[in-house]
């Protein structure tokens, strides 16, 4: 993961990010215990061994959002994205999980209330079911809360970036610049003619007897 300071990429999509894939090595992890743990039992068929794995869908669902928001967070710094474009796409990954999550669940819980109401579950599909709804929640509060900084951040940090700028001068040193500029326009003459108001300059002296007599021929 390229290294950036909170000035190049907000914190906010770098705590998206880890979100995703901290969540992606949750499930992969989940799947190893729940392996290790029927293994451990002496169940080796796979009858027993199978329903851990559908773990993996989730793995790969958080593993899509992490390659996304990294992509984002590279973007950022490299400067190819607007930071209000990246907001808007570390907030859409999380709340694809704000609605991935309660959809499963509620499928779960009507399937098993029709379809598979009779069905005898095993002791490997029973754990598996136990462990993901438990972390499914977790993972959706998360995100849940991935959103909600995202929403804080937006404010912080796009209200900074709009606040950046040449800051304007104090009131007094306008007034001073402004009257400086005023005085330079009302006194700018063309070249060689002297400003209204000045008596021009007259010949003294000799130069003045030659000027005033009349040209020899």
């Amino acid at each position: 993961m390229p290294t950036a300071t909170e000035e190049q990429v907000p914190k906010p999509l770098t705590y998206a990010l880890m979100y995703h894939f901290l969540w992606f090595v949750f499930f992969l992890l989940t799947v190893l215990m729940l392996e290790g743990v029927l293994l451990a039992a002496g169940r080796r068929d796979a009858a027993a061994l199978l329903p851990p794995l559908a773990l993996l869908v989730f793995a790969a669902i958080a593993a899509a959002g992490s390659l996304a928001a990294f992509s984002i967070r590279v973007q950022v710094l490299l400067g190819k994205m607007h930071r209000e474009e990246a907001f808007d796409g570390a907030a859409a990954g999380s709340r694809a999980i704000l609605v991935l999550v309660p959809a499963v669940l509620a499928l779960w819980w009507a399937l098993t209330r029709t379809v598979w109401r009779d069905a005898g579950w095993s002791q490997p599909v029973q754990m598996t079911v136990a462990v993901a709804q438990v972390e499914l929640v977790v993972w959706w509060l998360s995100h849940l809360a991935s959103v909600r900084g995202l929403a804080r951040g937006r404010k912080k940090y796009l209200a900074g970036a709009g606040a950046r700028g040449p800051a304007a001068p104090p009131p007094a040193m306008a007034n001073t610049t402004a009257e400086a500029a005023d005085t330079e326009d009302a006194t700018a003459l063309p070249a060689g003619r002297p400003p209204q108001g000045t008596p021009e300059a007259r010949p003294t002296g000799r130069a003045a007897k030659l000027l005033s007599s009349p040209a020899k021929r």
